[in-house]
Parts: structure tokens; sequence; C-alpha cells
């Protein structure tokens, strides 16, 4: 999905991008144990990660996490944690 970076992203525009109703994607994600933002997240959180890993981004955690939707940083960091077990600042190389 091209658009994870969109602070915007939700439901009714990738039912509009799929050219599907919302509750036929809720139900396609059910059937998998997941929501739709839930992935949305998920994959926001692992390009995140790549990068990190990559050492790629030289900015701040801050500034990584809005450029991939995220308006929150402590809301990042905890999902961050929550998803592979350390915080982001761990893998965070930051600029000299």
């Amino acid at each position: 999905m091209d658009n994870l970076r969109d602070d915007s992203l939700n439901i009714a525009a990738i039912s509009q991008q799929l050219h599907l109703s919302p509750s036929s994607i809720h139900r396609a994600f059910a059937l998998q144990g997941q929501t739709v933002m839930g992935w949305v997240w998920q994959q926001r959180l692992e390009r995140i990660r790549e990068e990190l890993l990559k050492g790629s981004h030289k900015g701040t955690l801050a500034e990584l996490s809005q450029a991939w939707g995220f308006s929150d940083s402590a809301h990042f960091s905890r999902a961050f944690r929550r998803q592979f077990g350390q915080p982001p600042s761990l893998l965070h190389r930051p600029p000299k």
C-alpha cells in the first residue's frame, strides 16, 4: 500500500481505493483475526523498524514517527515496544 505514510488514512479511503464497501473489508480482516487499522499500524511499525535497522533515517524518532502517520510520539513508542519488545530508541542512531 503506497499511502501507509498518510496520517489521514482510514477505512473510508481504503474502501474507496479498493472499490469495496467498508463492511466487506472489515469482514475480510476479521477472518484473519485483525482489524484494518490494526494492520495499517502494524505495517507502519514494520517500515519504521526497517528504517531504523538500516540507519537510513537521519532525523529524530519524533520526525520518523510523524513521517509514518503517528501524531503522538509517546503512543508510537508504546506501540513499537509492544510489537517488538524493545523501545525504538535502542535501534535509533541519532544524527551527529
